[in-house]
């Protein structure tokens, strides 16, 4: 009877291992302040995410949604015109149009810490991606271009409208633990829009490829997000990156250089040029 026992226990406890181990890769849901599914610099995924069910596991590392404020990126090389792609290898079409959108501004000031306000960091950046993407040919427009404020709807509606070729929103980060650091990259999962050779996923991990590539940031990957506006109502590829966390001293501190910003927008600018390269 005593073995009996002993084997119906271990049947029982093989059963329940199997159950509950998981895969060793999981998508990041909402509530996590930025883990990704990533191997190497490929940030390898099960599949495109477009047709698969949402996996709404989350690592120990998980918090409430409600404690996280939003989310951004960064970037390092060289403070010259020589980082850039060379011209030659722009053979994008004139009509496609990239649509960069500063986060937050007027009355909705985003996140504040260490004397920065996130309104004004995301401005900085866009201007500067926006000069030197006009430097290399490349159509844009901005959803604003100075302290105004913008509703959420409003800056991916007018893309839509625009009929843009891609969506980059820019935002800076902040987490009520000051110990999270790091750059990231949203984009919406579940679907698969593309534009010509582009696909959204492709989209999200070249912009954090060459964020990840140019700055000294932790490298956080690309996260969905499935409840963001202007990644949910999008009508072509679109991304949201996080510069940085605000509410981490040194990021705060890299967040405030113009040199950081600089990087942040070079990078930002070649990962939108390598991604145009790719649609036609």
């Amino acid at each position: 009877m005593k073995n009996i026992l002993i084997f119906i226990s271990v049947f029982l406890y093989a059963i329940a291992s199997t159950s509950f181990s998981g895969p060793q890769l999981i998508y990041a849901s909402k509530g996590s302040p930025g883990i990704s599914q990533k191997s190497g610099k490929n940030y390898a995924l099960n599949d495109s995410g477009a047709k698969r069910p949402r996996d709404f596991k989350l690592p120990d590392e998980t918090v409430d949604e409600n404690t996280i404020y939003n989310i951004s990126s960064i970037v390092t090389g060289p403070n010259t015109k020589e980082s850039m792609p060379k011209k030659r290898v722009l053979s994008w079409k004139k009509s496609h149009l990239v649509v960069i959108d500063p986060g937050h501004g007027g009355n909705d000031p985003g996140a504040r810490a260490y004397g920065l306000v996130e309104k004004e960091i995301n401005l900085d950046v866009a201007l500067r991606v926006n000069s030197l993407l006009k430097d290399y040919g490349v159509r844009t427009y901005m959803t604003r271009t100075d302290d105004c404020f913008v509703g959420p709807k409003d800056r991916i509606y007018t893309a839509n409208q625009k009929k843009a070729s891609l969506f980059l929103c820019i935002h800076s980060n902040w987490f009520k633990d000051p110990s999270f650091n790091g750059t990231m990259t949203l984009y919406y999962p579940s679907r698969d829009l593309s534009q010509g050779n582009l696909s959204e996923l492709n989209y999200a991990l070249t912009i954090q490829n060459q964020l990840s590539n140019t700055l000294a940031t932790k490298d956080r990957g690309i996260i969905d997000r499935p409840n963001l506006s202007v990644l949910k109502h999008a009508q072509m590829p679109s991304v949201l990156v996080e510069l940085g966390f605000m509410s981490n001293k040194e990021d705060a501190r890299l967040l405030a250089s113009d040199e950081f910003r600089q990087k942040a927008a070079q990078a930002l600018a070649r990962g939108v040029i390598e991604a145009l390269a790719e649609i036609d």
